[in-house]
């Protein structure tokens, strides 16, 4: 009897230690806070569902990662079929400190992990990701908030995550929608840590903003950049989470 994940995770019931959490349908913000009331260790990471690890990796980790410190250690994140960045992202090829605009460029939630004790208060805001309000953001809202509680926030590039790259959307105006969305977010996390980020967040707003501008002129997927400024401009300006 049983779901077919029940039976999935029944083969590995002997060989790891977890806890299958079932909840009805909801956001994946909501999903994974529902998972740190559970959660009593002290590191936290957040894989996707099509994500995978280098088999040495948790041996890595676990000796990079100081145990209950206070830290979050963001590593590379690979498509697994062309070896390229995940997203067309570039990421530091040394280990480094992260500053605000860092961690909008370089931390993925599957590949970040976050130390830390037992007690552990901080949630995702629910109004941001997949199933939610606005589209993206909350691993970037998530970790900015425990930079801004006095969490370091630190780069590795001794190890990586693999997680496929996503298939091309090819419907303009699905594909203008959800940048729109994604953008809203975007802004209104900009928003929110541009002033506790001493403005260098300034940067990373001037960037997207021009890059948006000039893909509205230059580009033949107009939609997509015009959706992208737009939804950044609502974000920035006019929305609070």
């Amino acid at each position: 009897g049983g779901s077919e994940l029940d039976r999935l995770f029944d083969a590995y019931r002997t060989r790891i230690k977890y806890l299958l959490l079932k909840s009805n349908k909801c956001s994946l913000s909501a999903a994974r806070n529902l998972a740190l009331s559970y959660a009593n260790g002290d590191i936290l990471g957040f894989c996707d569902d099509d994500a995978f690890y280098p088999r040495d990796f948790f041996d890595i980790m676990d000796s990079k990662i100081k145990h209950g410190a206070f830290e979050i250690v963001s590593v590379p994140v690979i498509d697994p079929s062309s070896g390229a960045p995940y997203g067309g992202r570039s990421f530091p090829l040394g280990s480094v400190s992260l500053h605000y605009g860092d961690v909008f460029r370089h931390s993925l939630s599957v590949g970040t992990f976050v130390s830390c004790s037992n007690y552990f208060p901080y949630r995702f805001n629910e109004k941001l990701g997949a199933g939610a309000q606005y589209g993206g953001s909350e691993e970037t809202d998530f970790f900015l908030s425990l930079k801004s509680a006095g969490f370091n926030t630190l780069f590795f590039a001794g190890t990586h995550v693999f997680h496929d790259n996503d298939p091309p959307q090819t419907e303009p105006r699905e594909l203008a929608r959800k940048s729109y969305s994604y953008a809203i977010g975007y802004g209104a996390v900009l928003r929110k840590y541009i002033a506790r980020s001493k403005l260098h967040l300034s940067i990373e707003l001037l960037s997207i903003t021009s890059r948006s501008i000039a893909g509205c002129i230059l580009s033949r997927n107009r939609p997509l950049y015009f959706g992208r400024l737009k939804g950044l401009i609502k974000g920035f300006l006019r929305t609070t989470i």
